[in-house]
Order: C-alpha cells, then sequence, then structure tokens
C-alpha cells in the first residue's frame, strides 16, 4: 500500500490534470533554490538549519515570483 502522502501527491496530480492547472510546491522551489545557491537558497537555508520555519513574507515572495513566471 501507499503512503498517505503518496496518495495525496496523485489527487493532486490527477486536479491539476483536469483543471489544467501549475502545481506550485513552496517546499520544491525552496529546495531548488537551496541545491542551486541562490541567494534565496542561502537564506532559507539559514532559517531552516536550526529548525525555524520559514516566515510568511518569504514564502509570499516566493510564491508571488513563481506565478509571475508565466508557463
Amino acid at each position: 500500500m501507499g503512503s498517505r502522502a503518496a496518495a495525496r501527491e496523485r489527487r493532486r496530480s490527477l486536479l491539476a490534470d483536469d483543471l489544467n492547472l501549475e502545481h506550485i510546491s513552496v517546499g520544491d522551489l525552496f529546495r531548488w533554490n537551496v541545491q542551486h545557491r541562490t541567494k534565496l537558497g542561502a537564506q532559507v537555508k539559514r532559517i531552516i538549519a536550526p529548525g525555524h520555519l520559514v516566515d510568511d513574507d518569504l514564502v509570499e515572495s516566493v510564491v508571488r515570483r513563481r506565478l509571475d513566471d508565466h508557463d
């Protein structure tokens, strides 16, 4: 049996496909920036390294930037 997360991912994928929407994962955006050593990635890494949560303002700015990418 698959995990609950796998089931949610499957439903998310079906819903996005049915509605012709792009799925945006803030976690994926943060991981990409950390991996590619961007300024944002460095900022996120400094915040999460000691176990803190990324504040809402930073999350909002990342999502807004992603929404500005018309793909």
